[in-house]
């Protein structure tokens, strides 16, 4: 009776299941599996792009060969790197449905796309409030504060292989693999553990690409 309740109250809106990330992360999974929607994973796409903009703003005072340029290069540069952001947004939420998709039909499961696309946008709510606090922290601080381990390093080695690793160990990676154990043991219907599992290879995968391209950049 208490699950259908919470499953009752998280149908009723949006807020409720963004609420679920944070406070009922099993339930609302169930919820988001068995109701898709396409609207809250849109809206958290718009509102990271929207909360990335004191950021990106920072982001081009930092940059020596911007000084005098005029206001319309500004404007070209802030634009630019917001047009960026959502292209990658969107594009993270496409390719992470579709492997998602994927992996659903190899394991026998056959998830619908939709369904996946719905829980790989609420997926992203951890990385809408990472860029939102850092926006908030460029108001109050005038610079942005860092949650990851990436802080310990030089900005220098930040660039490295290994800022590449403790950059991707944060309050909200841990958040997100939590929030991911629970949404593809009901979008695969797998046990938590071997959620977990996958979400952690999923993740390990990402990141060792990411040290990979570091190695060859730095």
């Amino acid at each position: 009776m208490e699950g259908s309740v919470n499953i009752g109250r998280s149908e009723r809106g949006l807020l409720d299941r963004l609420l679920g990330m944070v406070v009922e992360m099993d339930p609302t999974f169930l919820v988001i599996v068995k109701h898709p929607d396409k609207f809250g994973p849109i809206l958290i796409v718009l509102l990271t792009v929207l909360a990335s903009i004191p950021t990106t703003i920072y982001g081009y005072h930092t940059i020596p060969s911007v000084e005098g340029m005029p206001d319309v290069g500004r404007v070209y540069f802030v634009g630019v790197g917001l047009i960026g952001i959502l292209i990658a947004q969107v594009a993270l939420l496409f390719v992470r449905a579709g492997v998602f998709t994927l992996f659903s039909a190899l394991l026998g499961n056959k998830a619908s796309f939709k369904a996946s696309f719905s829980v790989a946008g609420y997926l992203q709510f951890p990385s809408l409030i990472a860029v939102a606090l850092g926006s908030l922290s460029v108001w109050i601080f005038d610079k942005p504060l860092s949650f990851s381990l990436g802080s310990v390093v030089s900005s220098v080695q930040q660039s490295s292989p290994l800022g590449v690793l403790l950059a991707s160990v944060s309050v909200y990676s841990i958040w997100y693999i939590v929030l991911s154990m629970f949404a593809l043991h009901h979008l695969w219907a797998v046990s938590k553990r071997k959620a977990l599992a996958y979400t952690v290879i999923m993740w390990s995968v990402i990141v060792s690409v990411g040290m990979v391209a570091a190695n060859f950049t730095s």
